[in-house]
């Protein structure tokens, strides 16, 4: 026998039962964007690796450990994404975005790769929604992109979510402090990992994320970055706690927050659900990062939503009906019966159908086992009347209906035991 093939370690394929969330969460995420004014950006799933490096950080772990790096058949070193901030920088500076629109909000949905420790919620390849808006200086857009988000969790049933909020600063703000932590982490540097050590040389905000127990209780006592904002940046973060607090949003500031990327200013966030230190979603400011990478001067904010996260977390939804099953009872129903299935299909009915059909004992059994809710049988005397047999498998029942309205017939009994699974 030859030796089975399994995925690689690390990633995994989503079957139709756990899609049905996926598609819940992502059809809810999709009607928002519209009617925030945004529009679907596509992204290629490999970029050079010197976006990655000048955008999320060359010290940063991403940067670090976890990108995929290869070269391709020039020489050129290349890197599937490890998030999509960076590339959707790049194409609105690319194709010149901020020359149509004051203000450009774009949204994604997509696979990204990090080679990360496999566990719960956290694979190789995992999935993210999540949306870019560029050129709005104004705090009153990122308590809107807050909002945004806190919709779509409210949309999926998943409240109560916690929204855990915090500024950087600017780059002002981010030397000043940088200097005072400097000096607190001089004395406690023996008591760091050997990770936070090298941080400390290289970018030592980057210290402030690091997940070892040892780290994080030693950085109980550190400096906040509250004490070191500017006067504008302290104004722009007031205003962002005003408007939240308007839009009935329940946060908590939570000082010691500062997100993993080096592009952050200002205002950065993370949603959370109760009881779980994981984030579902996070996101912030990135004031800098379209002119350190070529583009004008612009402001930025948007967040990212970890499908994978949000999905483990959802309860199971009830399954959708399965597609009618039309079984054909010998070679003449089923060339007779080719030219009604298209036309069932063209008016709308899911379907789908047994062409290797034995026996009807058998075929009904299948269906049975398939959980399938309505089964139309097609045979000679269905042949002869223009009328097929319907059978309720839920109910247990049959009936005889015309050909004519077949269609109208299954559309309502679909529809009967669609609401009696999810009254169930």
């Amino acid at each position: 026998m030859n030796e089975e093939v399994r995925a690689i370690r690390g990633v995994r394929d989503i079957l139709p039962e756990e899609s049905l969330k996926w598609r819940i969460v992502e059809d809810a995420a999709r009607e928002l964007f519209v009617r925030y004014g945004f529009g679907e950006i596509r992204l290629p799933l490999m970029e050079e690796l010197s976006l990655f490096r000048r955008s999320v950080g060359n010290f940063t772990d991403i940067v670090q450990k976890e990108m995929y790096v290869f070269q391709d058949k020039k020489g050129r070193t290349l890197s599937l994404r490890p998030e999509a901030t960076a590339s959707v920088v790049r194409a609105f500076i690319e194709h010149r975005l901020f020359l149509t629109r004051k203000v450009t909000r774009l949204y994604y949905v997509g696979p990204m790769f990090r080679y990360d420790r496999p566990q719960k919620g956290r694979y190789r390849q995992f999935y993210q929604i999540g949306v870019e808006l560029f050129g709005g200086k104004s705090p009153r857009y990122d308590a809107e992109i807050i909002m945004l988000a806190y919709e779509i969790f409210s949309a999926i049933g998943m409240p109560p979510v916690q929204v855990a909020l915090n500024s950087v600063g600017c780059s002002l703000c981010k030397t000043s402090f940088a200097v005072e932590l400097k000096s607190f982490l001089h004395s406690r540097r023996t008591n760091f990992c050997p990770d936070c050590l090298q941080r400390m040389n290289q970018n030592i905000l980057r210290v402030l994320d690091c997940k070892v127990p040892s780290c994080r209780q030693e950085l109980r006592d550190a400096p906040l970055f509250s004490a070191f904002l500017c006067d504008s940046c302290a104004s722009h973060h007031a205003e962002v706690v005003k408007q939240l607090s308007k839009l009935n949003i329940p946060f908590y500031e939570d000082s010691s927050l500062v997100r993993g990327l080096d592009y952050y200013t200002k205002t950065v966030f993370e949603f959370l659900a109760q009881d779980d230190p994981n984030a579902l979603c996070g996101g912030g400011r990135y004031d800098n990062l379209v002119a350190n990478l070529g583009g004008p001067e612009t402001s930025a904010i948007g967040f990212a939503i970890g499908m994978d996260r949000v999905c483990a977390a959802l309860p199971d939804p009830s399954l959708e009906p399965s597609p009618v099953r039309i079984i054909f009872l010998g070679e003449n129903a089923c060339n007779a019966g080719c030219d009604l299935v298209v036309r069932l299909r063209k008016e709308g009915v899911n379907l789908v159908v047994d062409y290797d059909a034995e026996s009807l004992k058998n075929s009904l059994k299948s269906a049975s086992r398939e959980s399938v809710g309505l089964v139309v049988i097609i045979g000679e005397n269905e042949l002869s009347s223009q009328s097929a047999t319907v059978r309720n498998m839920t109910a247990g029942t049959q009936e005889q209906v015309a050909f004519t309205v077949l269609s109208h017939y299954l559309k309502e009994h679909l529809a009967c035991i669609g609401r009696t699974h999810a009254e169930n």
